[in-house]
């Protein structure tokens, strides 16, 4: 039996339950009929409140479904639960500690079918937790007619401002599984993948320049939290994965301009490489040399290129410093906390 339902929202929730409330009142504030779409929440094993919050917003909302993990799979194995249980034309992925602006689903709805869309993206804000927007880091102040994805990555756009991300998109359902953008699981930057990987299959893309979607900066979450060197560790390596995924999958596209947009990734996590214990530091290395050098030959300065072509020396060259920013950072920690506590007592 065809499903009715113009869209699925898919809301992934570990851990979220100061956030999880605002999200589900983001996505129920909105000007379509309940009747029109879904709400798929994924339980990804939160071990506090976000499930009791969830059930009760059920209680009211019968287009909530939710599903349980049997155990913590990550969030791109919780995305592709929603996803295979998604009845909507549409799927939008909602991460649980953000939210969305109030009565947009129709809009967006509409302009996704009179255009028979296979994506339509559109600008994401970044919010401080006392939600202060940052500026306009990332927004894209044009709107597009309907073009391929290939000919919007070609657009002489800043990389940051090319948004491979999953959150700032809404999907056909049947384009995403026919061309497999299920996200890669137990990695970070999942949603990176499968973002460049859509957007290099899309023949129907069209970008939306208003800010639609809004996005929580969390020092603690699993993506931004560099303490203790491990997670950065893992993020870098991913991304190289990821990385290695795009190109093994598309080695006849353009390969280029989409290694270009995928190794600006990479290089924005570089820096944190020389902080990483010594472990984490050679594990990294060993991992990029299945990195082809002839992709990255010509899109890296001399000092960028120099890591992927001789791993071995830049182990050495870390080696060998590491030890010292290390301190210095530990130091540099140590004297900024020392100047707010005087800055509190001075107050």
């Amino acid at each position: 039996m065809k499903s009715h339902l113009r869209l699925s929202i898919i809301i992934p929730f570990y851990n979220v339950e100061k956030y999880i409330g605002e999200c589900l009142d983001s996505v129920y504030n909105q000007d379509i009929p309940e009747r029109d779409y879904e709400v798929i929440c994924v339980n990804d094993c939160s071990p506090d409140n976000s499930r009791a919050i969830v059930v009760e917003y059920q209680q009211n909302h019968s287009n909530l479904v939710l599903i349980e993990h049997e155990k913590n799979k990550m969030l791109g194995a919780a995305r592709n639960t929603g996803i295979r249980a998604a009845r909507g034309k549409y799927v939008w992925f909602v991460d649980s500690d953000d939210y969305i602006e109030k009565n947009v689903l129709n809009t967006l709805l509409l302009t996704a079918e009179t255009n028979d869309l296979e994506i339509l993206q559109f600008n994401l804000i970044r919010f401080s937790l006392n939600y202060a927007n940052f500026d306009d880091y990332g927004l894209i102040h044009i709107s597009t007619p309907v073009i391929s994805g290939i000919e919007f990555l070609k657009i002489k756009l800043p990389f940051w401002k090319k948004p491979l991300n999953a959150v700032s998109k809404i999907y056909e359902k049947s384009f995403f599984v026919k061309y497999n953008l299920f996200f890669p699981e137990n990695v970070f930057y999942e949603d990176t993948y499968s973002a460049l990987l859509g957007m290099i299959s899309a023949t129907r893309f069209k970008h939306n320049d208003k800010a639609i979607y809004h996005y929580r900066i969390n020092p603690a979450s699993i993506m931004n939290s560099f303490q203790g060197g491990i997670k950065c560790a893992d993020k870098i390596l991913d991304c190289c994965v990821c990385l290695k995924l795009v190109i093994d999958n598309n080695i006849e596209k353009e390969i280029s301009d989409i290694a270009e947009t995928f190794l600006y990734r990479v290089n924005a996590l570089r820096k944190h490489i020389f902080y990483l214990p010594n472990k984490e530091r050679i594990k990294y290395f060993y991992r990029i040399k299945n990195v082809d050098t002839n992709i990255l030959k010509g899109k890296l300065s001399n000092f960028d290129f120099f890591q992927y072509k001789y791993p071995n020396i830049y182990i050495f060259i870390s080696c060998v410093i590491s030890p010292t920013l290390r301190i210095l950072r530990k130091f540099k920690r140590i004297l900024v906390d020392y100047v707010n506590d005087f800055k509190k007592v001075k107050i």
